[in-house]
Protein backbone atom coordinates (compact mmCIF):
# COMPACT_ATOMS: atom_id res chain seq x y z
CA UNK A 1 0.00 0.00 0.00
CA UNK A 2 1.32 3.19 -0.83
CA UNK A 3 0.01 6.44 1.01
CA UNK A 4 0.19 10.28 -0.05
CA UNK A 5 1.71 12.10 1.94
CA UNK A 6 1.64 15.92 1.22
CA UNK A 7 3.42 18.91 2.50
CA UNK A 8 0.96 20.11 5.37
CA UNK A 9 -2.97 19.48 6.53
CA UNK A 10 -3.02 23.06 7.13
CA UNK A 11 -5.47 24.11 3.82
CA UNK A 12 -8.06 21.22 4.78
CA UNK A 13 -7.92 22.85 8.71
CA UNK A 14 -8.54 25.95 7.12
CA UNK A 15 -11.36 24.94 5.46
CA UNK A 16 -13.23 23.14 8.26
CA UNK A 17 -12.21 26.36 10.29
CA UNK A 18 -14.05 28.12 7.64
CA UNK A 19 -17.10 26.18 7.61
CA UNK A 20 -17.28 26.48 11.44
CA UNK A 21 -16.93 29.97 11.38
CA UNK A 22 -19.71 30.38 8.75
CA UNK A 23 -21.96 28.76 11.10
CA UNK A 24 -22.97 25.94 8.93
CA UNK A 25 -23.14 23.51 11.14
CA UNK A 26 -24.71 25.55 14.29
CA UNK A 27 -21.25 26.26 16.81
CA UNK A 28 -21.40 27.93 19.80
CA UNK A 29 -20.48 31.69 20.76
CA UNK A 30 -17.04 30.47 22.03
CA UNK A 31 -16.22 28.24 19.30
CA UNK A 32 -16.96 31.39 16.92
CA UNK A 33 -15.00 33.10 18.93
CA UNK A 34 -11.59 31.07 18.65
CA UNK A 35 -12.30 30.33 15.41
CA UNK A 36 -12.34 33.82 14.62
CA UNK A 37 -9.12 34.33 16.40
CA UNK A 38 -7.37 31.57 14.49
CA UNK A 39 -8.28 32.93 11.03
CA UNK A 40 -6.90 36.36 12.27
CA UNK A 41 -3.31 34.92 13.35
CA UNK A 42 -3.21 32.60 9.96
CA UNK A 43 -3.70 35.66 7.55
CA UNK A 44 -1.54 37.68 9.49
CA UNK A 45 1.39 35.02 8.82
CA UNK A 46 0.16 34.17 5.07
CA UNK A 47 1.96 36.90 3.61
CA UNK A 48 4.77 34.83 2.24
CA UNK A 49 5.01 32.21 -1.10
CA UNK A 50 4.25 28.68 0.36
CA UNK A 51 6.98 27.65 -2.43
CA UNK A 52 9.99 29.86 -2.07
CA UNK A 53 8.84 32.77 0.94
CA UNK A 54 9.10 35.18 -0.88
CA UNK A 55 6.61 38.76 0.47
CA UNK A 56 3.78 39.70 -1.41
CA UNK A 57 3.55 43.56 -2.28
CA UNK A 58 1.37 45.93 -3.45
CA UNK A 59 2.94 45.47 -7.02
CA UNK A 60 3.73 41.75 -6.91
CA UNK A 61 0.74 40.36 -4.73
CA UNK A 62 0.30 36.68 -3.82
CA UNK A 63 -2.42 35.34 -5.55
CA UNK A 64 -3.95 32.17 -3.38
CA UNK A 65 -4.22 28.57 -4.61
CA UNK A 66 -7.67 28.27 -7.66
CA UNK A 67 -8.87 25.03 -5.03
CA UNK A 68 -8.34 25.63 -1.99
CA UNK A 69 -7.47 29.37 -1.21
CA UNK A 70 -6.36 28.75 1.99
CA UNK A 71 -1.87 28.63 0.70
CA UNK A 72 -0.23 31.60 -1.78
CA UNK A 73 1.82 32.43 -4.40
CA UNK A 74 4.35 34.61 -5.93
CA UNK A 75 3.80 33.46 -9.33
CA UNK A 76 2.88 30.49 -11.47
CA UNK A 77 5.79 28.53 -11.41
CA UNK A 78 5.91 28.59 -7.59
CA UNK A 79 2.37 27.46 -7.78
CA UNK A 80 3.26 24.18 -10.02
CA UNK A 81 6.41 23.56 -8.37
CA UNK A 82 4.39 23.28 -4.71
CA UNK A 83 1.54 21.95 -6.16
CA UNK A 84 3.75 18.95 -7.98
CA UNK A 85 6.10 18.91 -4.21
CA UNK A 86 3.15 17.59 -2.06
CA UNK A 87 0.41 20.38 -2.08
CA UNK A 88 -1.72 17.97 -4.65
CA UNK A 89 -2.21 15.89 -1.68
CA UNK A 90 -3.58 18.45 0.95
CA UNK A 91 -5.51 20.46 -1.56
CA UNK A 92 -9.07 20.37 -2.13
CA UNK A 93 -12.20 22.00 -2.78
CA UNK A 94 -14.80 23.18 -0.22
CA UNK A 95 -17.04 20.84 -1.84
CA UNK A 96 -14.76 17.51 -1.84
CA UNK A 97 -13.76 18.60 1.96
CA UNK A 98 -16.27 16.49 3.95
CA UNK A 99 -15.64 13.65 1.61
CA UNK A 100 -13.47 11.19 3.93
CA UNK A 101 -12.87 8.63 1.29
CA UNK A 102 -10.85 11.47 -0.65
CA UNK A 103 -8.60 12.48 2.36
Amino acid sequence: TVYAVGKSPLSRAIQILALAKNGRYGISQACEDETSTLFDNYKRINKKCSNCGQVGSEIHPLRLCGTCGVVAYCSKVCQKRDYRDGHKFDCCSSKDLLNFQSI
